[in-house]
């Protein structure tokens, strides 16, 4: 199993975006009102968003977010297994206690993977 890079993963809060060059970048749902694919240009042109490189193992992935927020850093640990059309993520951060969730992958036409 490996990563899609023609889309997008998401849990219906969240969207990450993996690239093939081994960035990943997260954004959040609740920045309200955009759609899809202006959620998608914001991931890739935000530099104040979530952003980490993850590492593959098989069917694993792991990666470590980063957000600077009001001077503070901000760091999420990830660890997920990846099989078709899903990821399941577990994370771990200072901000909030540790979880897991599982995030379809969303296809995006017209999505050009790099």
């Amino acid at each position: 199993m490996s990563l899609q890079f023609d889309g997008v993963y998401t849990d219906g809060r969240n969207y990450f975006r993996f690239f093939a060059d081994g960035r990943v970048q997260e954004l959040p749902l609740t920045v309200g009102v955009y759609s899809l694919q202006d959620a998608l240009k914001l991931i890739e042109t935000n530099d104040a968003l979530s952003t980490g490189e993850y590492q593959l193992e098989g069917s694993r992935v792991t990666f470590t977010t980063e957000m600077m927020l009001a001077g503070r850093e901000y760091l999420t640990d990830y660890v997920g297994d990846i099989s078709p059309g899903r990821l399941d993520l577990h994370q771990r951060s200072d901000s909030s206690d540790s979880g897991a969730s599982v995030f379809e992958f969303l296809e995006v036409e017209s999505f050009e993977s790099r």
